[in-house]
């Protein structure tokens, strides 16, 4: 169920039934030339919808606008990260406030998991009786990206991400417009500002030539799978990673 296509007695009905509610997120930012700014934001978007279609969840409108590092190439729209979390933080307590209990946060941009774990934190904190999860899509299937795609060392506009979009959007891939390009310079950590060096002339970073529709719907069935038997336990699903 979309929160913004139910009546107010329906939502009314899902709070008082301890539905779970997903609230979508990413951020606005250049994803190569061949995926839209809104590429992470669409990918979470959709998954939601594909889980609500096999079990009783409200997806919430998506949060297009996060916390994005900015650079002067790649047309990131981005919040400040204490705007950002503060957000995120009165909506889920006005959704708490209206009776619903359990939520996901899910994410597509990996900036933003320090302000949704601050929000989800706060929330718990303030409302002892509810419980959050914040989850990113490929901590879901990290052991099958490796699977798939064992030459990627990337992890923006890459193999696995375009791969989804190529399942869950694809009339907005511009397939022929696909680059494998890689930073000169491969940082482990943050670093403000960055060097240009750790960045490429188009906005990718990884092998998106890698990506295929099949691959992409293997790891939408295991997203959409796993997000299932979590929500299903209250919100616990033990990690296969190490298995």
């Amino acid at each position: 169920m979309k929160l913004e296509e139910m009546t107010w007695e329906e939502v009314k009905k899902a709070a008082e039934q301890n539905t779970t509610m997903i609230i979508p997120s990413g951020g606005l930012a250049g994803y190569g030339l061949h995926l839209p700014l809104g590429t992470n934001v669409m990918i979470v978007y959709e998954l939601a919808l594909k889980v609500a279609e096999e079990t009783n969840v409200v997806v919430a409108p998506p949060l297009w606008y996060g916390y994005e590092y900015s650079t002067d190439n790649f047309v990131e729209v981005t919040l400040w990260p204490d705007h950002f979390k503060e957000y995120v933080y009165w909506l889920v307590r006005s959704l708490v406030n209206k009776g619903f209990k359990k939520f996901i946060l899910f994410y597509g941009a990996l900036h933003n998991i320090s302000p949704l774990n601050y929000c989800a934190q706060k929330i718990v904190e303030k409302f002892p009786k509810t419980k959050v999860a914040v989850v990113g899509w490929w901590q879901l299937v990290q052991k099958t990206l490796m699977k798939l795609f064992p030459g990627e060392i990337g992890h923006h506009a890459e193999s696995s991400e375009t791969s989804l979009m190529l399942v869950l959007r694809p009339e907005l891939c511009r397939v022929d417009k696909i680059k494998d390009e890689m930073p000169e310079i491969v940082l482990f950590y943050d670093l403000y500002p960055r060097p240009p060096q750790c960045s490429t002339s188009s906005g990718v970073d990884g092998k998106p030539s890698l990506a295929s529709k099949e691959k992409g719907e293997k790891l939408v069935k295991e997203i959409v799978d796993k997000m299932k038997r979590m929500i299903e336990n209250e919100l616990v699903l033990e990690s296969d990673f190490y298995k």
